[in-house]
């Protein structure tokens, strides 16, 4: 489709829709629920393979007769249609088979981070007033703390040993230690539920319906949970079809967590939809991520930049036949283009065709994740251009007034996959979403960025700031400004700054530089101590300070704001 007779703006001569050969924007959604999206795709091949978990390849026929017997368990358990169900597990078969059963009923899914500190469990069980929670036995320490402040009635075990093949799962049972809890439903006993049950009456599809329970930061960095509709992730979903012309059979490499939902649409979702076969990882280790796509010869890869970096380190990934690939994508931040010439050198040397090497992406869970890509055009530095219902553009962030065609201003997405807006918190809703004076509702990123005349998107820095850390295999987001906040709220603080220490380490360790009120600043041991535990009652266990600074008083930019940037390099110069 070509863009005629060019305006000037983004927003009207939707540039990026000539890379499209056949438009979605004019058709209407898949009405259709997540279960019914995955299971009609896939109704007529239930032999195929949807899952390899340690070696264990899991057919559709599997995977569909799993989830019917969690949805008839959880039938069982009283859960009934627009009940939010919690749900905290890895990436492991058991967690999609749960997810799925929630959709299949009608309840809703609600994915939350394994790596919640107590208090933050709380509050995500409280605000989805769940009373079925199904987690992973591996955190039943913190769980067996944090219930008696909710409304809970039951706890389902799973362990990751579930689905693994014998010889592995007994070796893991051997080596992994679980606090046992005598209250807590086991898996077994929870499937068990299903035996003698009727057949389960499958929800049907409703518009508009609150289907999925997301969780972001935002752009304050303050937990939210956002509420998303099927509509929105089976829309990206069929997208994504006319993207990848993808084989059946094909096998993917995903290393995003499920609770992030572009990690459950790219681990489960997408190539559930697409018959793509995906290695499922519950744990990451970096530096394997290179050997394990040589041996089951991925050829669809979803991370990070933080991951990718070892792609280009592995002596053996760079030397081998990588003519398998057919596309490694990334996002969650942003790459130098230094890297990536680097990783697409490497990738055309070894056999990769020159329209499936590295895709940057860019999405935001409050657009149901991706909103675009550089999926069959590359734009080196850019993310990419918007998928063919989506249009991107930039805006003055105080009059709304649009930008042309390569002028900065913040990045704003009108999406017929936006949210329904986040859960209890209308005013926050408010700050995110606004009505423009073309009438188009507008998704307001907190990023700033331009788009070209060829509609390419590129982001050229944050309102806020984030950064990425790794840890246990998983890569999550460290807002600072949620984190100075809570120190901030400190009777001693008066002001703070956090930034990352220097060092190329995917495990980020942070330091907060802290202005003390004049009448504590001899008091800076003890005021430490108190300051590492709030942080440790209130955030989440990667985002915890690594170090203290007290300084007498902060570097400021011309606007009289706390300097960041110049403490970073004031400690690299230290380093």
């Amino acid at each position: 489709m070509q863009t005629k007779n060019m305006t000037g703006f983004p927003s009207i001569d939707k540039p990026w829709l000539k890379y499209y050969t056949e438009s979605l924007a004019d058709k209407p959604l898949p009405q259709k629920t997540l279960y019914r999206m995955i299971y009609d795709a896939n109704k007529d091949h239930k032999s195929d393979f949807a899952f390899n978990y340690f070696g264990r390849r899991i057919t559709y026929g599997r995977l569909f007769y799993e989830i019917d017997r969690c949805a008839r368990a959880l039938l069982r358990l009283g859960v009934k249609p627009g009940e939010i169900v919690t749900i905290m597990g890895l990436s492991a078969p058991e967690t999609f088979y749960v997810a799925y059963a929630c959709s299949k009923i009608g309840a809703v899914i609600n994915l939350i981070s394994v790596l919640a500190g107590e208090q933050e469990l709380v509050h995500y069980l409280n605000e989805a007033k769940s009373k079925v929670f199904i987690a992973l036995d591996l955190f039943n320490d913190k769980i067996i703390k944090a219930l008696p402040q909710t409304g809970v009635k039951t706890v389902v075990n799973m362990s990751l040993a579930e689905s693994m093949p014998l010889h592995i799962k007994t070796v893991f049972k051997l080596k992994t230690k679980v606090q046992k809890c005598e209250d807590f439903m086991s898996w077994k006993d929870f499937v068990a539920l299903a035996e003698g049950q009727p057949p389960v009456k499958v929800f049907k599809f409703v518009p508009n319906r609150f289907s999925y329970l997301a969780h972001t930061g935002g752009t304050t960095g303050e937990p939210k949970g956002v509420m998303l509709c099927d509509e929105g992730l089976n829309g990206i979903t069929h997208e994504d079809k006319y993207i990848f012309l993808n084989d059946t059979g094909d096998t993917l490499l995903n290393t995003v967590v499920p609770f992030v939902v572009y990690g459950f649409l790219l681990n489960a979702h997408i190539p559930l939809y697409l018959g793509i076969e995906t290695v499922l990882l519950p744990k990451v280790d970096a530096e394997k991520v290179p050997k394990i796509i040589l041996k089951h010869h991925i050829n669809y890869v979803s991370s990070v930049p933080l991951y990718l970096e070892y792609l280009v380190k592995d002596k053996s990934f760079i030397k081998s036949d990588l003519s398998f690939i057919k596309d490694i994508c990334s996002g969650g931040d942003g790459m130098t283009i230094e890297f990536e010439k680097r990783l697409n050198h490497i990738l055309l040397k070894q056999g990769v065709a020159p329209g499936h090497m590295l895709m940057n992406g860019y999405g935001l869970t409050e657009v149901s994740s991706m909103a675009c890509g550089n999926y069959k055009r590359k734009f080196l530095g850019s993310v990419g251009y918007p998928l063919s219902r989506i249009i991107i553009s930039a805006f003055a962030s105080d009059t709304y007034q649009e930008m042309k065609y390569n002028e900065i201003g913040e990045i704003c997405i009108n999406t017929p996959y936006l949210m329904l807006g986040y859960l209890n918190n209308p005013e926050a809703t408010a700050e995110v979403v606004k009505t423009h004076a073309d009438g188009k509702k507008w998704f307001h990123t907190g990023d700033l960025g331009y788009i070209t005349e060829e509609g390419a998107v590129y982001i050229t820095g944050r309102i806020k700031r984030i950064i990425l850390t790794e840890k246990d295999g998983m890569v999550s987001k460290i807002f600072p400004d949620r984190v100075e906040k809570l120190l901030d709220s400190h009777k001693a603080v008066e002001v703070s700054c956090v930034v990352k220490q220097p060092g190329d380490e995917a495990e980020v360790k942070l330091t907060a530089h802290v202005v003390l009120k004049e009448q504590y600043r001899s008091q800076n041991e003890s005021i430490e101590r108190e300051l590492r535990e709030l942080c440790a009652a209130e955030l989440p266990a990667y985002s915890l300070p690594d170090k203290y600074a007290f300084r007498e008083s902060m570097p400021l930019t011309a606007a009289g704001k706390v300097d960041y940037r110049a403490l970073e390099k004031m400690a690299e110069e230290e380093n």
